[in-house]
């Protein structure tokens, strides 16, 4: 967590305008969030340089390791959820594996970047619409109202597996086509792109599918909150319903004020990014403020991080 109150403070007096109004805090919130963003994909593109670095054998080992201190950096972001919204179902044939059946699902509301999908083994009886094991209309005796258990197709059932991720649509309607190499229920596909097109599965295990369904991804950076102790002030819990904001509970006509730290939310960033996002604000403040000097400072520091 990065403290709200301590980057204004360190922005206010870069810009050497205390108590003058020229940072309120209304100015500050408009650029907190963008600026976490941006520092927030810094520290991917960091990731990837330290990758290279560990490609090329020259990245140190164990706790001097920057490939992991970036890996733990980012390890707070990390989320698992089922999908769930909206399903499109295409095709007719609901036990024969059709690969042009497909179930369509939205992105979670906090999604940044995913990781990883798959799917949890179905047991017997599980996400079954539509009756009892004995009958599919609830028919003890399961005869002429449904199919029992042990008649029920295995296709029908979900398998545990992790499903490959495609990008390129031209590429995943090439594996569609394909006799040989088309997405299974033990093999699916999914398409990434404006929804998530999953391939490989029949009708009935489609339209189970969001019971079974995980992503594992990497959420938005949010805020955080204040929390009182007695050794001062810390970071406090998520929240995902605000952006960093600064909130004076008091303000005079001179532009001084006295924050709430009760409203006021943190950056959701690891600490050792302040002097990185202090820099970010600068830049864009300095150009807000139509002050070269603090737009200068904030390129400048940018570029030497």
């Amino acid at each position: 967590m990065i403290n709200v109150i301590e980057v204004y403070n360190a922005l206010r007096d870069l810009a050497n305008k205390d108590q003058k109004g020229f940072i309120s805090p209304r100015v500050f919130n408009e650029f907190a969030g963008i600026a976490q963003s941006a520092v927030y994909e810094e520290m991917f593109r960091e990731l990837a340089d330290a990758k290279t670095l560990r490609m090329r054998n020259v990245d140190p080992s164990q706790h001097d390791s920057v490939y992991r201190g970036k890996q733990n950096d980012l390890h707070e972001y990390i989320e698992e959820s089922f999908l769930s919204g909206t399903i499109d179902l295409v095709g007719s044939d609901g036990n024969a594996i059709n690969v042009d059946d497909r179930a369509i699902f939205q992105y979670p509301a906090d999604f940044h970047r995913i990781i990883s999908l798959r799917t949890l083994e179905q047991r017997d009886g599980d996400g079954n619409d539509g009756g009892t094991d004995e009958g599919t209309n609830g028919d003890t005796n399961g005869d002429t109202n449904g199919d029992s258990t042990e008649e029920r197709s295995s296709s029908d059932t979900i398998p545990s597996t992790y499903i490959d991720l495609e990008y390129d649509p031209v590429k995943v309607h090439h594996a569609l086509s394909s006799n040989l190499s088309g997405p299974t229920p033990n093999f699916p596909l999914a398409l990434i792109s404006e929804n998530i097109e999953i391939y490989g599965f029949t009708s009935t295990q489609a339209a189970n599918l969001k019971s079974f369904l995980i992503m594992t991804y990497y959420r938005q950076p949010h805020s955080r909150t204040f929390v009182a102790s007695s050794s001062g002030i810390g970071s406090g819990s998520l929240d995902k319903t605000s952006t960093p904001r600064l909130v004076a509970s008091s303000e005079g006509d001179d532009g001084f004020f006295i924050p709430n730290p009760t409203e006021c939310r943190n950056f959701d960033l690891p600490e050792h990014y302040k002097s990185e996002l202090i820099a970010e604000m600068a830049k864009m403040i300095g150009i807000r403020l139509r002050d070269p000097i603090i737009s200068q400072y904030g390129t400048v520091e940018t570029q030497t991080k």
